[in-house]
């Protein structure tokens, strides 16, 4: 559920701390697809070339965005997120080797085990899909392909990361701030010297604060956006993922038409052109910016891995933060784990997103 300006902070103390840093671990690893097809998308939005540029991811997170943009060229960024937990393991270089050693070491598992933990793999810079392979019989492997085949977002990932480790890479920044605030914007001009930002990123977190229970609250809207705007230099980019739908099916049951393009609407009933009238509308009140162009994606995933679904029940600590404060589709997760229905390859995600670039006047 969405939530209003000055409900943000208790949200994410609570999706980050103590128990919750450790559903989100779990959750993070069930839900890695889409999370990392956004991921894609923001890639192919942005300059293949972005060195000596001054960047800041705002809605950081554990900073998988910040590391794919310094594989193109090299730039200054910055990341920051409100969640200190978040920022921990952003900041930790050890996170993304720990992550891959454990999915090489755990891929002599059985294969859907596997592939829930080479999600993981792919924090790692510098680990190909070649090398994880190498850990894999031949058996293994083919079920793998089978799989790869039939779900083609994981294809997608594990293509997605090939070597780039450089001895030349800058280290990124992460600090923890409040997106909202004007102190937040304060620290990041003193941070960069002024208001020198090329490309400022918000992805998956406008709805968390600009949409109150989603309902689109356009003097929200308009107020973050011209803050973030503020940061920018003349001819300085802010592309922002404006908002994302999901869907729910059980293929098994879905008529064929499902396998269809959706066509994209909002929480609030908004299609992609009715989304663009409104960025255009929010573009004018900020005043210095220029709406340059909107994209629409689509895409589908398989909705959560079976192995995942045992770590739940198994865990009671786990599986009642779940039941509590997570999204629905952890819950019906959960639920459909009890009702003795297996949801690894009969159930997908649909989920499709808007993406705004802006221009600083």
């Amino acid at each position: 559920m969405a939530l209003a300006l000055d409900q943000t902070p208790e949200f994410w103390n609570r999706r980050s701390d103590g128990e919750g840093e450790r559903a989100y671990d779990i959750s993070n690893s069930s839900y890695p697809c889409y999370h990392y097809q956004d991921l894609e998308e923001v890639i192919t939005l942005v300059p293949n070339d972005l060195s000596n540029l001054n960047i800041v991811d705002l809605g950081c997170g554990t900073g998988e965005l910040v590391w794919r943009l310094l594989e193109k060229g090299n730039p200054n960024v910055l990341g920051v997120d409100f969640s200190h937990s978040m920022i921990k393991k952003a900041r930790d270089p050890e996170t993304e080797k720990k992550a891959t050693k454990k999915a090489l070491d755990e891929a002599k598992q059985k294969v859907e085990k596997t592939i829930s933990e080479l999600s993981v793999a792919l924090f790692l810079r510098g680990t190909s899909t070649a090398e994880v392979h190498a850990r894999l019989n031949d058996e293994k492997t083919k079920r793998m392909k089978a799989l790869e085949e039939e779900f083609e977002a994981h294809t997608t990932m594990l293509q997605a990361r090939k070597a780039t480790k450089t001895s030349k890479q800058q280290t990124p920044t992460f600090v923890q701030g409040d997106i909202t605030k004007d102190e937040c914007m304060k620290s990041i001009l003193d941070h960069f010297g002024g208001p020198n930002i090329n490309l400022i990123c918000v992805i998956w977190v406008l709805r968390i604060v600009a949409f109150d229970n989603a309902i689109f609250i356009r003097n929200k809207m308009v107020e973050l956006i011209r803050k973030w705007a503020s940061l920018l230099a003349p001819g300085g980019t802010l592309l922002i993922q404006y908002d994302h739908h999901e869907k729910h099916f059980d293929l098994l049951l879905a008529p064929s038409s499902t396998q269809d393009k959706p066509s994209f609407r909002l929480p609030n009933g908004n299609d992609v052109s009715e989304c663009k009238d409104q960025l255009e509308g929010i573009a004018s009140e900020v005043g210095c910016l220029k709406l340059e162009s909107v994209y629409d994606a689509h895409a589908r995933y398989p909705l959560i891995s079976d192995t995942t679904l045992k770590v739940v029940h198994e865990d009671e600590t786990v599986k009642s933060f779940l039941a509590s404060h997570s999204g629905a589709s952890e819950r019906d997760a959960v639920l459909k784990y009890y009702e003795g229905k297996k949801w690894m390859t009969e159930s997908q995600i649909e989920r499709s997103s808007v993406y705004a670039i802006f221009k600083k006047l």
